[in-house]
């Protein structure tokens, strides 16, 4: 799967967006890069494989593994369009872990916050029943999230 602008919204905006890859086998994403701009923490290639673990590559080349942590510094990433989602609902979610607050941002990079450490969760509700949710903007960010995580 490829997304090549991934959070087209926030790169004609000028804010952050993605280029996603994943590799896709039985209906899961079993390989992820994320190469992301506009990111918390500066611009970066994020990249896992199941039992592999998850690594963060900056632009001079600096390799960082990473993973989910309990003391994230946002509580969860959810979409800058407010249109994307059930902004109140995901408010609601929010509360739960009070003392931090909510990211706001486009493309997958929501995905490589998580794996990083940064955002307890990415969270997406739907505001329409029948919205359907394409593979190619979940796929490469799914697999970096898993990375750590045996098959």
């Amino acid at each position: 799967m490829l997304d090549p602008i991934d959070g087209t919204a926030g790169f004609l905006a000028g804010r952050g967006w993605s280029v996603a890859l994943a590799l896709v086998e039985d209906g899961r994403p079993v390989l992820g890069a994320l190469g992301c701009a506009g990111q918390p923490g500066g611009n970066a290639v994020f990249c896992a494989a199941p039992g592999l673990g998850a690594t963060r590559v900056d632009p001079a080349g600096v390799r960082t593994r990473i993973g989910v942590s309990p003391e994230c510094r946002y509580a969860i990433c959810e979409s800058y369009e407010a249109s994307h989602s059930a902004r109140s609902a995901e408010t609601r979610l929010a509360d739960a872990l009070p003392g931090r607050p909510t990211l706001r941002m486009d493309g997958q990079g929501k995905y490589a916050c998580v794996a990083s450490g940064e955002v307890a969760a990415y969270v997406r509700l739907s505001r329409e029943r029948d919205r359907l949710h394409r593979i190619w903007d979940h796929a490469a960010g799914t697999a970096v999230v898993e990375g750590p995580v045996a098959p």
